[in-house]
């Protein structure tokens, strides 16, 4: 690979944090265009992407997802070198005009996503999933929901794990806010349709949630999967026919559960790291951000 050469759109709430991940790392961090950053940029700084006078390879888009678009139409590199973060726009059509971007969807790149992908016989065969995803941070956006903004990485985990073909079984979505923010709550039943893998997934996500959570489980025959926050455990279970007799002298077949914990190490490196890492090696994640999307679509109507 020849030399990488970043150009980091966006310098906010999270564009900061690529900012100074970028500087750490072996990449080189050629420019930033915002026209107010919240940091101190130490590299050229441009106000609009049409001023950028200097040489990148790769994009990192870090906007409003309203502005995703006008951004990206400003660009002259492929695709396939432009990262863009989630939710990458606000509707199905901007998606499909992005083409092969790569989906900044940070916990697709995490070490305990990818120990699960890879290691989910450990667990036998997968029967449901549990998420809760909230309070993760200090804003509450008007731009899009809770459900572009929080669920839609459980979502993309869970398609991520057990394939695009999910039907939608139930959601409920609150408005706890006023004008202008759009949902808050949202509690999410869907199934996946995937011959080696019929899940059930529950997920729940909320910005009024007085307490931060991020959790998940997955169940299976023979253990679950725990993920808090950056711990991943497996928590192996099997259950042994015991045969007894109960208080009348009738035959009380039971079932006895066994259990046992076990720390999952995995790499000190953090998932932002981790991610950009993933992005320039072209690394793609398991999911299609169009497929995501159609899922997304169909909540949203369910809604109305």
């Amino acid at each position: 690979m020849g030399s990488v050469k970043i150009l980091l759109i966006g310098c906010g709430y999270w564009g900061k944090n690529w900012y100074n991940t970028i500087l750490k790392s072996d990449y080189e961090l050629v420019g930033v265009v915002d026209p107010k950053p919240v940091i101190d940029v130490k590299v050229p700084l441009f106000d609009d992407v049409l001023d950028v006078n200097i040489d990148y390879t790769h994009t990192i888009v870090s906007v409003p997802p309203r502005n995703v678009l006008e951004v990206f139409g400003k660009l002259n590199i492929t695709a396939d070198n432009v990262l863009i973060e989630k939710p990458c726009g606000v509707s199905y059509n901007d998606i499909l005009k992005l083409g092969n971007i790569y989906p900044g969807l940070i916990f697709m790149n995490s070490p305990q996503y990818k120990y699960i992908k890879d290691n989910m016989e450990q667990i036998g065969k997968p029967l449901f999933f549990d998420s809760r995803r909230a309070s993760m941070g200090p804003r509450i956006r008007d731009d899009v929901s809770i459900l572009e903004d929080y669920l839609i990485h459980d979502l993309c985990i869970f398609m991520g794990l057990f394939g695009s073909d999910v039907d939608v079984l139930n959601v409920l979505m609150a408005d706890f806010f006023d004008d202008p923010i759009k949902k808050d709550s949202i509690w999410l039943n869907v199934e996946s349709n995937t011959a080696d893998h019929y899940v059930l997934g529950s997920m729940f996500s909320s910005w009024r949630f007085p307490k931060k959570i991020r959790e998940l489980v997955i169940v299976g025959t023979e253990g679950s999967f725990i993920w808090e926050d950056e711990k991943l455990s497996i928590n192996k279970s099997n259950y042994s026919k015991i045969d007894g007799i109960d208080d009348f002298g009738n035959i009380d077949n039971k079932l006895n559960l066994n259990e046992s914990d076990t720390r999952i190490l995995l790499p000190s490196k953090s998932n932002l790291e981790l991610e950009l890492d993933d992005f320039i090696t072209g690394n793609k994640i398991s999911i299609n951000l169009v497929d995501v999307w159609k899922i997304i679509s169909t909540i949203k109507q369910e809604v109305k």
